[in-house]
């Protein structure tokens, strides 16, 4: 998806999980490295329970390739919830099997 702001144009990919089964929905958008200005590999996104509910349980930020924040409701500091940096890398052989047998993720 493509979005210009202000003149200052981006790419955003937004992903959207429903769970039937517990009622969470969580939208998330990766902001990829914009034009002209701003930081490149945001994350952010919103985790909701209930389909149609409009206010999130918890909101999410940061850098999909470094620290992801998150925060309770809509009020309150963000606290680190995951930095990606520690985590160890991963298998590519088995990404390479995976793509190799045909599975596909798929995006909406």
């Amino acid at each position: 998806m493509f979005f210009s702001k202000n003149n200052f144009k981006k790419y955003i990919f937004k992903v959207e999980i429903h769970c039937e089964k517990t009622q969470y929905r969580a939208e998330i958008e990766f902001i990829t490295k914009p034009i002209f200005r701003g930081k490149a590999h945001q994350i952010q996104g919103n985790i909701f329970y209930g389909h149609t509910s409009k206010k999130p349980i918890i909101q999410l930020k940061g850098e999909w390739n470094s620290q992801i924040y998150i925060r309770k409701g809509e009020g309150g500091d963000y606290q680190l919830f995951t930095n990606v940096l520690a985590k160890a890398d991963v298998n590519k052989v088995f990404l390479k099997k995976f793509c190799r047998e045909g599975k596909n993720f798929i995006f909406s």
